[in-house]
């Protein structure tokens, strides 16, 4: 984090940090037995949407289990338009990337885009997190069927609203 700190905001050494992340990183990745979780047609999506914990991927997990009552709701909340009206605010959003690796707010006049807009040519993670108007199921980006979703307020960026 020290590395693209100093690196998006200008500052010497950027470098030296960036250098060390990726190193511990390929040892991490070469060594722990660890990797990533690419099951289904939208891996990111169902990684954080399983029921109990994907070891492959997971370091720090919990199982859940019905008949012990240890549950999770957490992608319902974030992306059906029935529970209950919670979301992610504007600042969470904003910080997935764009498609490219660039930063989302880093385009210009990215304060007053329309969602669709704000959706286009991002991270596919994003479309894995929230309801957009596009879905992205096996490695590719496809139109959703027209039908309401969920957005966040701009006057209230803590917020969000139905528009269905």
């Amino acid at each position: 984090m020290r590395g693209t700190f100093r690196k998006y905001h200008g500052l010497e050494d950027c470098e030296k940090y960036l250098n060390a992340c990726v190193s511990a990183s390929e040892t991490f990745m070469n060594e722990s037995g660890y990797t990533l979780y690419k099951s289904g047609s939208t891996p990111y999506r169902d990684l954080f949407a399983s029921i109990n914990l994907q070891a492959d991927e997971v370091i720090f997990g919990r199982d859940y289990e019905a008949s012990l009552s240890v549950l999770h709701n957490v992608q319902n909340y974030e992306n059906s338009t029935t529970m209950g009206r919670p979301g992610m605010n504007k600042k969470i959003v904003n910080s997935y990337l764009m498609a490219d690796g660039s930063r989302f707010t880093d385009k210009a006049g990215y304060e007053t885009m329309t969602f669709d807009q704000e959706c286009q040519n991002r991270d596919p993670r994003l479309a894995q997190t929230i309801r957009t108007p596009w879905i992205y199921e096996n490695r590719k980006y496809k139109e959703r069927s027209p039908e309401p979703s969920l957005y966040y307020d701009r006057i209230s960026p803590d917020k969000i609203f139905d528009d269905g």
